[in-house]
């Protein structure tokens, strides 16, 4: 950020096939009112571009309160910003996007801010996005009350000019239980399209939180063949939630959580991997511990995979280094 006055916090970043990235933030006060969303982009060698290389305004809109971003980019750079809006007034919270070029402009075509959810009713919050190597993307995101039991996880798809596909391309929900609250999305897709979407499920399991997944082909239909919705947590006593998903590029995945009272001692981070078909690996396909180093918690973790299925798994831990919290990762080989 090169507005330093009040906050600035909670980043999201993407990255091109070269290299060369985006960071996103929420900025407190910067646009007149409340919270809004800015960008900065960065060369692959981490200098600013010389064209459109300057901290930029995402949100068209304003009034009371932008939040919650999120950003994908294509394998060119092409990238869009997805966020949370209070735009009614009555802080009833909705889903808005807007595309960029990998120049940093807006494209001249559908490159104006967009409302992502269809379903208006209530509010609609903590967004997720995903895009693929030519620019297809999908939004993730939670929606209060829509299948009339609190909380559920819904979705829509783009093509890569901004507009909606033909075919299964309207607003979808994406948990098949919806007793009780889902919520808390995270989505990712491979090269061809293909995507996954994980959630926090309430009571599903049997005790308080557990994690949940759903497949999709890139035409937005479930596959055949382990196309339901499925539980990746195999412990399923207390709390396992705050779950984060990474993909490498022909669709294997890796789930990673935080999970209560399992390693004996408060949270700690816990992991499953997954082939592209949805089956679990022959070698090394059981739930695993994550973290080492199991006193006291550990918990709000973040994966991410490369092309080939290699992984890496960050977490803070509670006074490891001896003075309150810090931040700890372990690698992972691949598929």
């Amino acid at each position: 950020n090169t507005y330093t006055i009040g906050n600035q916090l909670s980043p999201s970043i993407a990255m091109d096939n070269v290299g060369n990235f985006v960071v996103i933030w929420n900025s407190n006060n910067q646009d007149g009112d409340g919270e809004g969303i800015y960008g900065q982009r960065y060369n692959s060698d981490g200098t600013k571009p010389a064209l459109n290389g300057t901290e930029f305004s995402i949100n068209t809109y304003t009034t009371s309160v932008q939040t919650d971003s999120s950003v994908a980019m294509d394998n060119v750079g092409n990238f869009v910003v997805i966020w949370t809006s209070n735009q009614d007034g009555i802080n009833d919270f909705g889903i808005y996007g807007q595309r960029y070029n990998s120049d940093g402009t807006k494209p001249t075509s559908n490159g104006t801010e967009f409302r992502v959810n269809t379903y208006t009713t209530n509010f609609q919050t903590d967004s997720s996005v995903v895009m693929d190597n030519v620019g297809n993307f999908v939004v993730a995101w939670t929606s209060n009350n829509q299948d009339r039991s609190r909380d559920g996880v819904y979705g829509q798809r783009y093509n890569s000019d901004g507009t909606k596909p033909t075919s299964n391309g309207t607003e979808f929900r994406i948990n098949t239980t919806t007793t009780d609250a889902q919520f808390n999305s995270s989505v990712v897709m491979d090269n061809l399209g293909n995507f996954v979407v994980i959630w926090t499920s309430n009571i599903q399991d049997g005790s308080i939180y557990g994690v949940y997944g759903q497949r999709y082909k890139s035409d937005g239909t479930k596959p055949a063949s382990n196309g339901t919705e499925f539980i990746i947590n195999t412990y399923t006593s207390s709390n396992q939630s705050l779950a984060s998903v990474a993909m490498d590029n022909v669709g294997n995945f890796v789930v990673t959580w935080q999970s209560n009272n399992q390693d004996g001692n408060s949270y700690g981070i816990y992991g499953q991997r997954y082939k592209s078909d949805g089956t679990k690996p022959a070698l090394n396909g059981t739930e695993f511990i994550i973290n080492t180093y199991t006193t006291s918690g550990q918990s709000n973790n973040s994966v991410v995979m490369d092309n080939v299925g290699n992984f890496v798994v960050t977490w803070q831990s509670n006074n490891q280094d001896r003075s309150s919290y810090g931040i700890y990762a372990k690698r992972y080989t691949g598929f």
